[in-house]
């Protein structure tokens, strides 16, 4: 478990690495380098402190996880993919068929979204109700 919380690091610090780079570089081929640079050093930061995190809790001796929780976080994630994959799909119908034009950020931002508000939303319910 040890060298999985040290990959988990390691990932971590090249990700923010990769991430200070992109800012730095600024490559022309990058719309945005500094968005991208700031998303690698937010999700090499999350993973280092998480590792370093799980990692005290492991000395200590606490159990990070049990079977109850991975039952809830698989059903809820489960009725995200439920709500997710009809809402997908009528987008796709609604842009296909349709002579709409529309900006493609702004309908990946809401996704997310909506993709991150259920999950925790059914989560939350789920931790309740089990």
């Amino acid at each position: 478990m040890r060298s999985e919380i040290v990959g988990i690091l390691t990932f971590g610090l090249v990700f923010v690495i990769l991430g200070i780079g992109l800012m730095l570089g600024k490559p022309e081929w990058m719309l945005a380098p500094f968005a991208g640079g700031a998303i690698l050093i937010g999700t090499g930061v999350y993973l280092t402190v998480f590792s370093l995190w799980s990692l005290k809790k492991k000395e200590r001796g606490e159990v990070l996880g049990d079977e109850r929780g991975l039952a809830i976080f698989e059903k809820a994630s489960y009725r995200t993919f439920q709500i997710i994959f009809p809402l997908e799909g009528i987008l796709l119908v609604l842009f296909t068929f349709t002579k709409i034009q529309a900006d493609a950020v702004p309908i990946l931002v809401f996704l997310v979204l909506v993709t991150v508000g259920s999950f925790w939303a059914f989560y939350l319910w789920y931790r309740r109700k089990m």
